[in-house]
């Protein structure tokens, strides 16, 4: 009987951790970058980028659950089942999209979407496991997977409060930062639980290890959809709600406002008001300038 995480120094390859870690930083920096685009847009154009923002962000946790866990090189060879992954990346994909698709950045809500994002993760987790093929009986100890659960909800609240109180880059680099801690503590401190009794009695995964082979494929597919995310959403900030240039070919002070939000301004506008560009941007118009009717502005 031995706990898996007692074994992470020699028994895991740091190189394929390190790729884990790598996809987590990049898909949590897409996802927020794609929660941007969501705050930005209204109607079908925001269920859109929710729907979207929810696959990146749940098929990166997805994919950094797998990573990690064909990382192991333990005593015992380790195999996946087909259905019981795929239902985890679908568990992962749904519950993002269900706290994403919750309106509102009141601070209740905020917890709530951490808490949904947090269970998301921890059913996610353990759906994989409960497809491994391993020789041996699984058992948990519940004590650190709920103090992990704890640990985990505060770090992704963090993450959401920080993503809608920050301003400009710093949001996203913020929030993902605060979105990959919850990630591996949730997913490590719940393998540090995992306790491994070796069966003779009990099948393996198979010998020519191809599950390993089509699983890293999967992992490798959700990989570059996260990446062609970013590229789509890069090109759409690049081509289609970048307004800078056009902004900036003006003396005259230019704020461009959509669904009450500010989402572009020129450097006059700016210097009008004192402040940088970057912290105008998601902001309300009406709390920053005062018509001289006395009326709203449009």
């Amino acid at each position: 009987m031995f706990t898996i995480m007692e074994c992470i120094t020699d028994q895991h390859e740091r190189s394929i951790v390190l790729l884990a870690t790598s996809t987590a930083l990049v898909g949590m920096l897409a996802f927020f970058h794609l929660l941007v685009r969501v705050e930005e847009s209204s109607g079908g154009r925001r269920r859109g980028w929710i729907a979207v923002a929810a696959a990146t962000g749940g098929l990166s946790v997805w994919a950094t659950h797998f990573l990690a866990m064909l990382a192991y090189r333990g005593l015992l060879p380790i195999g996946f089942d087909f259905p019981f992954t795929a239902i985890s990346a679908v568990i992962a994909i749904a519950g993002f999209w269900f706290a994403l698709s919750m309106s509102g950045d009141s601070s209740g809500r905020i917890m709530l979407r951490a808490a949904i994002i947090t269970a998301t993760v921890g059913i996610m987790h353990l759906t994989g496991m409960a497809g491994m093929k391993v020789a041996a009986r699984i058992d948990y100890t519940i004590g650190p997977i709920m103090i992990a659960t704890v640990a985990a909800f505060l770090s992704f609240l963090l993450a959401l409060a920080l993503f809608v109180r920050l301003e400009g880059g710093r949001r996203i680099v913020a929030a993902a930062s605060g979105a990959i801690l919850g990630i591996c503590t949730l997913h490590f401190a719940a393998m540090q639980a995992t306790i491994l009794t070796p069966d003779p009695s009990l099948s393996g995964p198979d010998a020519e290890g191809l599950e390993r082979l089509w699983l890293t494929g999967a992992i490798s597919g959700a990989t570059l959809l996260v990446l062609v995310s970013v590229a789509i959403a890069a090109l759409i900030d690049r081509y289609v709600v970048d307004l800078t240039r056009f902004a900036n070919a003006t003396l005259d002070g230019l704020a461009f406002v959509h669904n009450g939000r500010i989402v572009e301004v020129n450097a006059r506008f700016a210097a009008l008001l004192d402040t940088r560009e970057a912290a105008l941007i998601g902001q309300n118009p009406n709390a920053l300038l005062t018509p001289s009717d006395a009326l709203p502005a449009d």
